[in-house]
This record gives structure tokens, C-alpha cells and sequence, in this order.
């Protein structure tokens, strides 16, 4: 009898994407049975699609092979993805940023590509200033990963170099917001010196999750400053 080739599984897109979970999908070219899943030095066997494979890492890449399992095993492409982040429940949390690479943003941290302008092409990321810091030219809006607790019982310290270049408006400290009508940065305390600053959030009221950094300077102008050294 005829025997058609062993053919790969087409289409393999990722279709759900939490902290520690990656769900796939494919298009299967042969009624199989079985396929075999290979990612991070490992190897799983599946007889349904699609699968959610659990165990992963928080905000952490991973790559992705289905092969269908016949005689002549036959892979797909590969598909690449990056698990979400979960949000910190153990406190106190702090960073000096010199567990990450220069030239990056570190782990679920993130910037407002809407606020970015008067940046001279820079975007937010680390730099190495001795240690690394987080460098913010121009207007920028810089958060902190998501935290459980509620953000009114919170204090903030960092190190806080700013106004290099043109003079800077103000560099802020408060709550980043989303919801349906779009984000919303909540300041609750504005710096004007090069120093070590403590924040408190006791007077905060809102439901937001995320500590943000905000940076303003004059139209046209350049300026910019770096943090480090944050804990909460």
C-alpha cells in the first residue's frame, strides 16, 4: 500500500501567551495522531491540538518545533515567543540594574512610546555610567513592573541624576493608569536635584498598579537624566 510522507505541521502560530504558560496551534497536513513538541532542551509528546504548555518562566523567551510523529519525523518552522510578566508580590523589591545588559530595558519594565519626543532619536534604556543606570532623554514615561500590593502603602527610594543638557521641566514620580479612555500618569512627587529621594504613596487613591517615572523638558530642547538604585 501507499505510504505518504511523514509531513510537518504547518502554521504553528502561538495563540495565548501568559507568565508561565505558552499555548500552540497548528494546521495538521495529515490526520496525525501525535505530534512532538521541542522547546528549551526539552521534548514533549501531544495527541490533541491545540496545547498550553505550563511550567515556563516569567517574562522569559523560548523557541518552538512541532514535528508530527510518523516514520520520518518532518518539523515545522520554528515559532518564537516571550512568556508575560507576573506581577511582584514579595517585597521589598529593588534593582541596581546591573544584572541586565547596557543598551536594553530590563525585564517588564517598560516605556510610553506615546510620550517619547525632544529624544534625539534615544529611547529609555540602561546605560552604563560606571554601573548601569536608566537613562530618559527628552520627554519620556518610564514604568516599573506591576505590584499586588496597594500602591498607597508603598514607599519608593532611588538615586537621581538629572539635568544634564538644557534645563528639564520636571522629573516626576507617581502611577501610571490604564483603563478604557487610554493611560493616564498620576504624579505624586516631583525632583529637582541631583540626590537619593524617597517617595511615599499614602496619598495615592487610584487603582493602578504601576510606579512610572515621568521626564518633561522644553520644547526643542535636549536634556537628560538616569536613575538607579531603586527599591520598593
Amino acid at each position: 500500500d501507499y505510504a505518504p510522507a511523514c509531513m510537518a505541521p504547518a502554521n504553528l502560530t502561538v495563540t495565548e501567551v501568559t507568565p508561565f504558560s505558552v499555548t500552540l496551534d497548528w494546521t495538521d497536513q495529515m490526520s496525525a495522531e501525535m505530534w512532538s513538541i521541542v522547546y528549551d532542551n526539552q521534548t514533549m509528546t501531544v495527541f490533541e491540538h491545540p496545547v498550553t504548555i505550563s511550567g515556563l518562566q516569567p517574562a522569559t523567551s523560548y523557541v518552538f518545533l512541532v514535528s508530527t510523529i510518523c516514520d520520518g519525523e518532518s518539523y515545522s518552522s520554528e515559532v518564537y515567543t516571550t512568556t508575560g510578566c507576573n506581577s511582584i508580590a514579595e517585597l521589598p523589591y529593588g534593582t541596581g540594574f546591573d544584572e541586565f545588559a547596557s543598551g536594553t530595558m530590563p525585564a517588564c519594565w517598560e516605556y510610553d512610546p506615546a510620550t517619547l519626543s525632544d529624544n534625539s532619536g534615544w529611547l529609555p534604556q540602561l546605560y552604563n555610567v560606571g554601573d548601569n543606570a536608566m537613562l530618559m532623554v527628552g520627554n519620556a514615561i518610564v514604568m516599573m513592573p506591576e505590584f499586588e500590593a496597594d500602591l498607597s502603602t508603598l514607599m519608593l527610594q532611588f538615586d537621581l541624576i538629572m539635568g544634564a543638557g538644557d534645563n528639564i521641566n520636571s522629573f516626576e514620580v507617581g502611577v501610571y493608569e490604564t483603563g478604557a479612555a487610554g493611560a493616564t500618569f498620576v504624579p505624586i512627587d516631583t525632583m529637582d536635584a541631583f540626590t537619593t529621594r524617597m517617595v511615599y504613596f499614602d496619598s495615592y487613591e487610584g487603582q493602578g498598579g504601576r510606579i512610572a517615572f515621568r521626564q518633561t523638558v522644553p520644547t526643542g530642547s535636549f536634556a537628560y537624566s538616569f536613575f538607579d538604585n531603586v527599591t520598593v
